[in-house]
């Protein structure tokens, strides 16, 4: 089994590596928003105590589950990540069961990729066969061996790739920008809220974490940040506000099937359960 694992591996580098001159279309995106400001949405569960059409027209990156927010609808959402790498076939493997199973995020992603066909998205290059044809609006990053630095070249070696945040910011440097606004990041809050915007449950405070603020400290440097939280909560690390105060609206709670659509709430219902995504 050790021989087949090395195998498979050594196969996966050769494979994508080979790949390159897909990746390297993205020097197209270089600094194009140079010198602007952007909005990063997390997923995180303060979003369902904000106003949306508070919010600046600017262009904004969000991730994976963003796009099924029907309030993102009136925000100029130019860009989109998909983090997590394979996550566009039918089947995948599961880390935490440690066997292939059936993809049922994969449809939700794919939906929302060829749904918002005004929004850039970027993905892994593992997903580069995640499409019969890719669609015009799917980009692709990879690593290429570098997995430690803080290089954020989409042309060339990606390497922050750990989370979603992390690739977020990556993106926003490399497409020039040079403030970010966050809003949905929770885990770089004190005290942490814990919870998903698309769950049922309200969000709760739980432990914070410092190793994970650290390592967005490390990505971030060379882009002014300002966290967004709800009240009572600030960065450590970051310069922070709170939502009413900075955008001049009150904090309105909302329950997810308030803002996302019933189809898309069915389908995370099913590969979901962990958030207890609630139907109606």
């Amino acid at each position: 089994m050790g021989y087949l694992i090395k195998f498979l591996r050594k196969a996966d580098r050769i494979l994508w590596n080979s790949k390159k001159s897909v990746v390297e279309k993205n020097i197209k995106f270089k600094d194009i928003h140079k010198g602007e400001t952007c909005l990063i949405f997390g997923n995180a569960g303060s979003l369902k105590y904000y106003d949306f059409s508070a919010l600046p027209n600017v262009p904004a990156i969000g991730c994976s589950y963003t796009l099924t927010d029907n309030r993102t609808n009136h925000l100029n959402m130019q860009y989109c990540v998909i983090s997590d790498p394979y996550l566009l076939y039918p089947i995948r493997h599961s880390k935490a069961q440690h066997k292939l199973q059936r993809n049922m995020i994969g449809p939700i992603m794919r939906k929302l990729i060829l749904t918002n066909k005004g929004t850039t998205f970027f993905t892994s290059l593992s997903n580069y066969y995640g499409f019969f044809k890719t669609p015009k609006n799917l980009n692709f990053f990879y690593h290429f061996g570098d997995k430690t630095s803080t290089s954020c070249d989409l042309g060339g070696k990606f390497a922050i790739s750990i989370g979603a945040l992390h690739i977020m910011i990556g993106v926003a440097k490399y497409l020039g920008f040079s403030k970010a606004i966050l809003l949905g990041c929770d885990y770089l809050g004190s005290p942490k809220m814990e919870g998903h915007f698309y769950a049922y449950p309200a969000p709760f405070i739980g432990i914070d974490n410092k190793d994970y603020r650290d390592s967005i400290v490390r990505i971030a440097e060379g882009i002014e940040i300002l966290c967004v939280f709800p009240k009572g909560i600030k960065s450590p690390d970051f310069e922070s506000v709170c939502f009413e105060e900075y955008f001049n609206s009150p904090e309105i709670y909302q329950e997810n099937h308030e803002f996302i659509d019933h189809e898309y709430l069915k389908m995370m219902h099913k590969c979901l359960p962990y958030d207890q995504i609630c139907l109606y």
